[in-house]
């Protein structure tokens, strides 16, 4: 036999273990593929109180077993109907009330949900307490302790949280619509996404918070207390109330002052009575002229500048109602001196915009000639054409209109008039382009 031509056996390969495959430690791809087994196949635990009423008697006897048999987990409500329960001051802490599994899907967490509309947990200990996809609509909760609470999708609308302690707690995508949270403790709370339009958040406590994303229209911050750690990118803030706001060096750049019109100042200084009108507004403008000054700090001039336009507005509004007051008291004087300032405030913000828009002088300027270029058309014996007539006009404008005062003494006509008026409406929109201009450049 030619041993040659044998082929020689082929040798079986070593083991290919899994690490040597993906280079992760053996442990941890056993971790994995559980993990992976367990999304494929899990079969969601039953809440133990599906569609079960339950009342202050019932949860006290499950917080007495649950101590008999020295268990440090907090006991399960899930799926327990509470509405209206009085939990007051109970000890509930690590309570699970809803379902914190990654793997679950909405339809499991609403189903393992328990519902507390209008429960009363006044001081409760709810420490470390899971409440995913909790309902708590109206739920008094005021000095509750919900420190590292998880309360991610959580629903608070008109929940009343006063003196509430959140510490920590997980509020991701939470509704807090209307909800009463004055003087809360929100440190290092995670509210990325939350919808608090309407909350009462008056003296709350914002520290280390992260409002990414959220949803603050309409919310009252007054006399909110935020720090250089509270992160605000992407919140929405039309229509909040911020007299008082405490930024202390918050990061003013990611939130997009665009969308910002207005703040809920202004809306509360309209519909105050005629007598408080004038002090709300000029509250209001201290408020607008506050902010612009921040984000001017900041780099923003554009946005500092709109905001500082708009408080030289409400200036303007506060002048207004000076006016109406003293002229309904029959004080004909003040009135008339408060008409003019509000005149002379109000000129500058139809021209400039309050120094926001200077360009808008020349529009007015290009108004006014062929506005007068036309009247000369008509008003002069000699009927001047169109480009004569802009001649006319143009000297006028420009402030050569003023020699045609003696000629306007002595033989007094509507050529000399119109050319005398024209040049002083140019002489003030000049004015008013160059201090508009400057104000924008300086500012």
């Amino acid at each position: 036999m030619d041993q040659s031509n044998v082929q020689p056996a082929p040798t079986t390969p070593p083991d290919i273990t899994e690490a040597s495959v993906s280079g992760r430690p053996t442990s941890e791809l056993r971790t994995l593929r559980s993990a992976f087994k367990r999304a494929l196949t899990r079969e969601p635990p039953p809440a133990p109180f599906a569609g079960k009423r339950l009342g202050r008697a019932e949860v006290e006897r499950i917080i007495a077993v649950n101590s008999e048999t020295a268990s440090r987990n907090g006991i399960d409500l899930r799926g327990a109907d509470l509405r209206g329960a009085d939990l007051s001051h109970l000890d509930l802490a690590n309570v699970r009330l809803g379902d914190d599994d990654p793997l679950a899907t909405e339809s499991e967490r609403a189903a393992s949900a328990a519902n507390l509309d209008g429960a009363q947990l006044v001081g409760a200990n709810l420490m470390g307490a899971i409440m995913a996809g909790v309902s708590l609509v109206g739920a008094n909760l005021r000095a509750a302790n919900l420190e590292n609470a998880n309360l991610m999708g959580a629903n608070l609308i008109g929940a009343y949280l006063d003196d509430a302690f959140l510490v920590g707690a997980r509020l991701t995508e939470a509704v807090l619509v209307d909800a009463q949270a004055e003087n809360a403790r929100f440190d290092d709370a995670i509210l990325v996404g939350a919808k608090l339009m309407g909350a009462h958040l008056h003296g709350a406590h914002l520290e280390g918070a992260d409002l990414g994303l959220a949803q603050l229209d309409g919310t009252d911050l007054r006399q909110t207390y935020c720090s250089e750690q509270t992160y605000l990118g992407g919140a929405l803030f039309q229509g909040a109330l911020v007299d008082g706001l405490r930024l202390r060096d918050v990061d003013l750049t990611v939130v997009d002052w665009e969308r910002v019109r207005r703040f809920g100042e202004e809306r509360e200084a309209f519909e105050a009575l005629l007598p408080a009108r004038p002090a709300a507004f000029r509250a209001t403008a201290h408020t607008y002229r506050r902010f612009g000054l921040a984000l001017r700090a900041q780099g923003l001039s554009g946005e500092g500048n709109r905001f500082t336009a708009r408080a030289r507005l409400m200036e303007e509004r506060a002048l207004w109602a000076e006016t109406t007051i003293r002229w309904q008291a029959r004080r004909v004087l003040p009135a008339a001196r408060s008409a003019g300032r509000w005149c002379g405030a109000a000129l500058q913000g139809s021209v400039t915009g309050y120094g926001e828009h200077p360009t808008r002088a020349l529009v007015w300027l290009l108004a006014a000639l062929f506005g007068f270029a036309a009247l000369f058309m008509v008003a002069s014996p000699e009927h001047p054409n169109a480009g004569m007539a802009l001649i006319l006009s143009g000297g006028a404008l420009l402030g050569r209109g003023y020699v045609s005062i003696p000629q306007a003494v002595v033989a007094p006509g509507w050529p000399a008039f119109l050319a005398i008026s024209e040049a002083a409406i140019g002489t003030v929109l000049e004015i008013l382009f160059v201090l508009g201009l400057a104000r924008k450049t300086l500012s």
